[in-house]
């Protein structure tokens, strides 16, 4: 029978799960805004992507939904919002791969053009990582990334089709070559054919092996990042990894051949570019964004990078080079140990796609760009002088709603679009207009819909449907009653967690149990955005913590570099000494049924360490394992018995006969970036010593476990698990 606590759960569950995720916008007009969302879908088990164009008043926004289809893999405006492009795979079971591919340039709700891809390339990208999908300034071409064709071979090289190339790593199943496609049409010819090229590099000569995140200066001058093999030709996995040997290059796009051949039914032209490098070796580079004159004329390259190698994630610097003259300057540098109040540097995955604001002051045109970056444990809109680098926090947290923010996109002028949240808040639409002073004044354009009225269920039980009229299963008014807080803990600087609790503890009950969830990484970081599992915890009765450890971003550089060589340790450290501060200030109370701890990824690693107080080489980033435990990774790196020592007093399966505690293991069948094989060998060594464990495995998801089952079922076997043993 499932219980009335059960059913208010997963009605939650159900109704924030399936609240839009804000992840573009674009401004169509001074006073349109196109806004993208993904949403989850609950029957199909999918993401589906929305846009809504919002319609700006001086108060108010008027808001037109489109729900896109299923078949749309991304779309994009032109720079004069005149055009959008669309990209479209069509599932079709006579086509290679199954499915079709198509390109559709639209304009004023007219298809400008339209071009089957299917024989060009293989699937479009679409993430921030390795995608971009940038128009010309002429608007009459257009750059996107999709996954190259494997080489068939040749009489000249009849084992191509053989030959190793590596793979992509996590995030990126069955793909290995991003590459670069130019779609062209005549604007003044509607009969016309359109074409589309790849992008290919002389074979003799410095260049990468993959591009990316193409973007243009002009009609014929566009800067990508490429990415290269390591000496021993390896491609080290990429996603949540801004340390690879990745720089920024500039190819120019030769003149229109005579006689180039287009149409859907025959083989495209290849467009040949001589690449430049325009970075170090030293630094891996991404996002770069181009800054126009008020002609229209390209004036700035700006991008930001990190080192090469150490660390997987650090604090990044913002570079910027003058397209005139050539010089090139970092523009915001890396900060080392700032002040508990000051500026910790930039921790920023990517750079919006447009970025760029031109403020009116006294002094006449400035111009800057916004970013997104973690600022200890808040996400903060950043306004950077692109004249002298001075930065400045437009959402400083001075009501104490511990709000976090991430920028969307800009006009271009003084209009910020972003979406914020807090723990008890899901995201809201928000748009800033910023005056000449960089003073901000954020208007909501969408908040979250809730229910707040009574809810009725239809219950199976013993052959009969029972009407069940629950007037407290108010989403709205439970979220309310979350309180969130940060707080730091003593003597392990600059640890802190994110504590959520309840408002309405009775003082006169036992505290409720503690939930503890570290973050994985190691130098990843939780903020104080919405989660719905962790405010469904909450709401479930439970108080929880998620420590911000040494080693998390988002607090300087010095702190990220200490955790090296003393993961299972420091770390560990800080997440029990933020459990212990808690009980001492009767947050939370010792004891069996009182103490939960769940975390993914490196913040698995510290769960399983936790309960106790391998194989690496088939993950895509086996520099991680050394690295982070004090061991230099370098190409010819193999992992010797001494090595192996070190590694294995790291590990919590070294600890194994120490665990007591019930366990649940999650693991993705399909994940790159650790072993599912490290999780099962845990599990047998769990149920070989008759210790309470269970395992759950999906064979469609990779490491975050990110897929719309997944996640469903992520949430409800753990608030089940701690529900059977919670006092």
């Amino acid at each position: 029978m499932v219980d009335s606590l059960t059913i208010k759960s997963n009605t939650f569950y159900r109704e924030l799960a399936g609240l839009p995720t804000y992840v573009g916008a674009q401004f169509q007009d001074s006073n349109v805004v196109r806004v993208t969302t993904s949403t989850q879908d609950q029957v199909r088990k999918i993401r589906r992507q929305g846009t809504t164009n919002y319609i700006l008043h001086e108060d108010q926004a008027t808001a037109v939904y489109n729900v896109e289809s299923a078949e749309l893999v991304a779309s994009t405006l032109s720079p004069s919002g005149q055009r959008m492009a669309m990209f479209r795979e069509i599932a079709d079971q006579g086509a290679p791969e199954g499915k079709k591919r198509f390109v559709e340039i639209w304009s004023s709700g007219k298809l400008e053009t339209s071009l089957e891809v299917t024989d060009v390339h293989g699937t479009f990208y679409a993430d921030e990582i390795l995608s971009s999908f940038s128009f010309s300034p002429s608007e009459s071409t257009l750059l996107y990334t999709a996954e190259i064709k494997p080489d068939n071979g040749s009489e000249s090289d009849p084992f191509a089709k053989y030959r190793f190339v590596p793979p992509l790593g996590e995030g990126y199943a069955g793909k290995r070559r991003s590459g670069i496609f130019l779609l062209r049409w005549d604007r003044s010819n509607p009969l016309s054919e359109p074409s589309v090229s790849p992008l290919r590099l002389p074979e003799s000569g410095p260049r990468p092996e993959i591009l990316s995140q193409p973007v243009f200066a002009s009609d014929d001058r566009l800067f990508a990042v490429g990415y290269e093999y390591t000496p021993d030709r390896r491609l080290l996995g990429v996603k949540y990894c801004p340390n690879r040997l990745a720089g920024i290059w500039e190819l120019r796009i030769p003149p229109t051949s005579s006689d180039s051949k287009s149409g859907k039914d025959v083989t495209p032209n290849d467009i040949v570019c001589t690449p430049t490098k325009l970075t170090p070796a030293h630094i891996s580079c991404r996002s770069p964004r181009v800054l126009e004159n008020v002609d229209g004329r390209s004036k700035l390259l700006l991008w930001i990078a990190n080192p090469v190698g150490g660390p997987h994630a650090s604090c990044s610097t913002l570079h910027v080079l003058n397209l005139d003259t050539n010089e090139q300057r970092v523009l915001v540098d890396t900060v080392w140990d700032p002040k508990p109040d000051e500026f910790p540097g930039i921790f920023a995955t990517t750079l919006p796609p447009h970025p760029f604001l031109r403020l009116q002051t006294p002094q006449g045109t400035a111009d800057h760009i916004v970013l997104t970056s973690i600022w200890r444990s808040r996400t903060v809109v950043l306004l950077i002088s692109l004249q002298d680098g001075n930065v400045q926090n437009l959402t400083p947290d001075d009501e104490g709603k511990l709000l976090s923010w991430n920028v969307l996109g800009t006009d271009g002028n003084s209009q910020v679009v972003c979406t914020r949240s807090s723990p008890s808040t899901p995201p809201e639409l928000v748009i800033g207009r910023i005056d000449g002073s960089a003073k901000v004044k954020w208007q909501i354009i969408a908040k979250p819909t809730l229910s707040s009225s009574r809810r009725c269920f239809l219950l199976y039980l013993l052959d009969i449907f029972v009407l069940i009229v629950d007037p407290t299963i108010l989403v709205e008014k439970e979220l309310a009653k979350i309180e969130s807080s940060v707080l730091s803990i003593p003597g392990q600087y600059p640890t802190e967690t994110i504590l959520l609790k309840s408002k309405e503890v009775d003082p006169n009950l036992q505290v409720p149990p503690c939930i503890t969830v570290p973050h994985g990484g190691p130098h990843g970081a939780t903020t104080t955005g919405f989660n719905a599992h962790h405010a469904l915890l909450v709401i479930d009765g439970y108080t929880l913590s998620a420590p911000n450890y040494t080693g998390s971003v988002g607090f300087g550089e010095t702190y990220i570099r200490k955790l090296l060589g003393q993961i299972g340790t420091l770390d560990v450290q800080d997440c029990i000494a933020s459990i212990k501060y808690l009980i001492e200030l009767g947050i939370t109370e010792a004891g069996q049924g009182r103490q939960f701890l769940s975390g993914g990824s490196h913040g698995g690693f510290l769960t399983a360490h936790l309960i106790t107080l391998g194989e690496i080489s088939s993950s895509d980033i086996p520099d991680w394992y050394l690295e982070e435990s004090g061991i230099p990774f370098e190409p010819t790196s193999v992992v010797t018995s001494e090595m192996y020592a070190k590694l294995w007093a790291m590990s919590p399966l070294s600890h194994v006969d120490k665990v007591k505690t019930p366990t649940l293991l999650l693991l993705g069948d399909k994940d790159a970036r650790v072993s599912p094989t490290q999780g099962k060998t845990f599990y047998h060594a769990l149920k070989g010593r008759g210790r309470d464990v269970e395992m759950l495995t999906f064979k469609e998801d990779s490491h975050p476990l990110e897929s719309v089952e997944a996640q469903k079922v992520y949430f409800e076997a753990t608030r089940d698990l701690f529900a059977k043993w919670r006092k």
